[in-house]
């Protein structure tokens, strides 16, 4: 506990989708470490009065990460208010139920704006103040990023698309002394899983794992437990619970060797390359 006090206190963390869920109950665990927080998301009043709660090292931004422009414009009230943000957890996330040729086409396109083109969004514009301040990146995935299941072609395409941006980002992170991390909790008793069992698809691919099974769920705090391990130690890889990571690694065995041939030196060039 000391240990995470102490690479917490007075940090600026900015956290997507803060309303309720992992994102709410994030905030509140770093709130009692000494955080000074930077809560974005939709449910005006739900978001204000966390921040109310939470006091004065905490302030609420309305933002839908389906929209860059307010996307930019909370981050820099955020970054002004606080002056700088040291993490950012790229939490906000939705899902849906439906084969890929039944599911409403605007549900389709929605889950992947919000859970894909959302952290595309807050990570561009979080970046040049992480850059700043040699920062931390989560971006909150799951293992749907390596389990695919049926009915959820777009939730699992999300998850394994922001698992592959965290992996590119972590690269191009350490010209920058910018770390990356990426989080694969497996079902947990928040609200989107009380969306899965109340939806009559969700309920019969998933129902049977409340409580049972390799993929039955765990309690939200176990995972937010994991979320502030990985802020505190600057990690970049893990799965809630911790016997589920071999599923993870299995599926991304190579990215590790691939990192290494990429020094920030090499990076740097490639990006002014890239820039010209």
């Amino acid at each position: 506990m000391a240990r995470e006090i102490q690479h917490v206190r007075g940090k600026v963390v900015l956290i997507t989708g803060a309303a309720r869920g992992f994102g709410e109950l994030l905030a509140r665990d770093l709130a009692e470490k000494g955080a000074r927080l930077a809560l974005l998301g939709l449910e005006p009043e739900r978001l204000h009065a966390l921040a109310r709660e939470l006091g004065p090292n905490a302030e609420a931004f309305d933002c839908d990460v389906r929209d860059r422009a307010g996307v930019d414009a909370a981050v820099a009230a955020a970054a002004t208010h606080f002056g700088g943000i040291d993490m950012t957890v790229a939490n906000a996330g939705i899902t849906a139920f439906g084969t890929l040729a039944d599911l409403d086409p605007d549900r389709f396109e929605a889950v992947l704006d919000v859970n894909v083109n959302g952290v595309y969004r807050t990570l561009r514009a979080t970046y040049p103040h992480l850059a700043a301040s040699r920062g931390y990146v989560l971006v909150v995935a799951s293992m749907a990023a390596a389990i695919h299941s049926p009915l959820q072609a777009h939730y699992c395409a999300s998850k394994a698309a922001v698992t592959a941006m965290a992996d590119s980002l972590r690269i191009e992170g350490r010209a920058d002394g910018v770390d990356v991390g990426c989080l694969h909790p497996t079902f947990a008793s928040t609200d989107l899983m009380t969306q899965t069992h109340d939806d009559p698809a969700g309920d019969l691919i998933w129902g049977g794992n409340k409580k049972l099974g390799l993929w039955s769920e765990v309690p939200p705090e176990q995972v937010v437990r994991t979320m502030v391990r990985m802020i505190t130690r600057r990690s970049r890889r893990a799965a809630v619970p911790d016997r589920l990571l071999p599923v993870v690694w299995l599926d991304g065995l190579v990215q590790p060797l691939l990192e290494r041939g990429f020094t920030p030196a090499k990076v740097r060039r490639m990006r002014d390359a890239a820039r010209r």
